[in-house]
């Protein structure tokens, strides 16, 4: 009975922990658009400050692990072979394919979360409208795929992998772990651990910007209905207790209390916006 009780708090505490990681990652591009904009200057919010650890933080640890990886050459299996310098080639063959994948996303993500929050603020400016090229959509929807994929093939790795090297036996009414893994063995499976977490972060990025791109070309008109006017925007920001709009070159802050609804026309707003 204890052992299930353990389990639910476990599996419980896990799910919450999960949930707050992928709502950070979910939100961590719009989040980085809102530090460019506050109507108390100085004031920072708990989720801001947690965006920017973790910022610094994914990527040091990205440097670190990606030279570990190297160092070991990414192989966890002990390929059967007598001939080391073959055993070699295909350690090194399977850390480079690994690698690449992994330099995809990662070169992906920087590229287009630069140019995506560039045309971000522009169109939120209003300063002009650049549409995200096919290519670029393209690049993010296949560094999904590669991200995904890694992060599959790192879950394997730690789960099945471990399974094989485990053995359980009965003593009585106790169970009992017989562990033949090597501590090199136990290093690698860190390194997939965060291979694999990674690659999820990424891909979670990733599918967020993806959803960005789709807005930034579409061509629709909000309109927010107060009380008193109507307020037309191509996008709009949106914070825990008001709406962020651009009229004129001026931020416009409207509290959540005083909208009514919002509104999302075909009609696209073209004031004083090149196109």
């Amino acid at each position: 009975m204890n052992y299930l009780r353990n389990l639910l708090l476990t599996l419980t505490t896990v799910g919450a922990v999960l949930s707050f990681y992928i709502k950070v990652c979910r939100d961590f591009f719009i989040e980085t658009i809102k530090l460019n904009y506050k109507n108390v200057p100085g004031k920072q919010s708990i989720f801001e400050i947690i965006t920017i650890w973790i910022m610094y933080s994914s990527i040091i640890i990205y440097i670190v692990w990606v030279i570990v990886f190297i160092l070991t050459k990414g192989s966890m299996m002990n390929i059967k072979s007598t001939d080391i310098i073959t055993q070699d080639r295909v350690a090194y063959l399977i850390a480079a394919i690994i690698l690449i994948l992994f330099l995809n996303s990662f070169s992906c993500l920087v590229v287009s979360f630069h140019i995506l929050r560039k045309y971000f603020i522009y169109k939120l400016e209003r300063k002009c409208i650049k549409r995200v090229s096919n290519k670029m959509r393209l690049w993010i929807r296949g560094s999904k795929i590669t991200s995904s994929l890694l992060c599959l093939i790192g879950m394997f790795v730690i789960i099945y992998y471990p399974m094989l090297q485990i053995s359980l036996l009965k003593e009585d009414r106790n169970f009992i772990f017989i562990n033949t893994l090597s501590v090199e063995e136990i290093s690698t499976f860190a390194t997939y651990g965060i291979i694999a977490f990674i690659s999820l972060t990424f891909f979670i990025i990733l599918n967020s910007m993806e959803e960005i791109a789709k807005a930034l070309n579409e061509n629709f008109t909000y309109i927010i209905l107060t009380d008193t006017e109507e307020i037309a925007c191509n996008i709009y920001l949106e914070y825990n207790e008001y709406y962020l709009v651009f009229r004129n070159g001026v931020q416009r802050y409207i509290s959540k209390s005083k909208v009514k609804e919002i509104n999302k026309s075909t009609y696209y707003y073209t004031d004083k916006i090149l196109i």
